[in-house]
């Protein structure tokens, strides 16, 4: 009788210490953004975003709740930095080295020079920008040269802030203030065509190509957690093609497939 009540007592621990376990494990992951439609859209959204959907299925299937909101870009970094958040979704390395990220990417990132139509300027290289105003988006990365030619530049470059840069930096170079305008290819697609009178913009060469990651605080311990969830699931969705079905929701191809055209 005392060995089958210790079994039995074995058992109610066991039970209790699963359920506390995935308790513990099922989080509320705060993770911010701004508005980089469609990789990240508008709160509340049939299509949130195709990272967001990417990473909120990852978290799902790990038992957490995804808690995600739009902020501007560098106070998501700031707040995320000091544990007020968990992460940055739609991060570069170089947004933010002190962070955690997770080995395999999210998707990838086509930056592109833009033009007026009637412009007739091509990027060749960074001394090709020489020539030129060019507008970017405040806080943001462009890979590592771009970033180092603007922090070297800034007096010659409109830098645009809040929380959709891009309406900013479109309607400038409509009424040539500026030249040029360097913004990810997806994310000048999906607002080009958002607008009622279409805009005669052209892409005048590409600037790089970038993984995408979520980035998570270097101060909270779970974050080499998450990250390591995000890059299991990840390989997984890649294979079963649910990845591809996601991005296939927003109208996208990889972007290694995507060419080069004018808009």
């Amino acid at each position: 009788m005392i060995r089958a009540r210790y079994c039995v007592l074995n058992g109610i621990s066991l039970a209790i210490y699963l359920l506390m376990s995935h308790i513990v494990l099922a989080d509320d992951i705060s993770l911010r953004t701004d508005y980089w439609c469609p990789y990240s859209c508008e709160e509340g959204s049939d299509k949130k975003g195709v990272l967001i959907d990417i990473v909120e299925y990852i978290f799902n299937r790990k038992g957490h709740t995804l808690n995600y909101r739009l902020v501007p870009w560098k106070r998501a970094i700031a707040k995320t930095r000091s544990g007020e958040f968990n992460g940055i979704i739609g991060a570069f390395h170089n947004d933010a080295p002190d962070f955690i990220f997770h080995q395999e990417p999210l998707a990838y990132s086509v930056n592109v020079f833009f033009i007026h139509y009637e412009n007739k300027w091509q990027y060749t290289g960074l001394e090709s920008l020489a020539q030129i105003r060019l507008g970017a988006a405040l806080g943001y990365s462009y890979g590592v040269k771009l970033d180092k030619y603007i922090e070297n530049n800034k007096g010659k470059i409109y830098l645009a802030s809040g929380e959709t840069p891009i309406v900013d930096l479109v309607r400038l170079l409509m009424f040539k203030r500026i030249e040029v305008v360097i913004e990810n290819r997806w994310v000048m697609e999906h607002y080009l065509k958002k607008l009622n009178n279409p805009i005669k913009i052209l892409e005048a060469g590409i600037s790089s190509y970038d993984p995408v990651y979520v980035g998570f605080s270097p101060v909270n311990p779970l974050s080499y957690q998450y990250a390591n969830e995000i890059d299991q699931e990840l390989v997984k969705m890649k294979r079963d093609g649910t990845w591809m079905k996601i991005l296939n929701f927003y109208g996208l191809l990889p972007n290694k497939l995507t060419k080069l055209k004018a808009h």
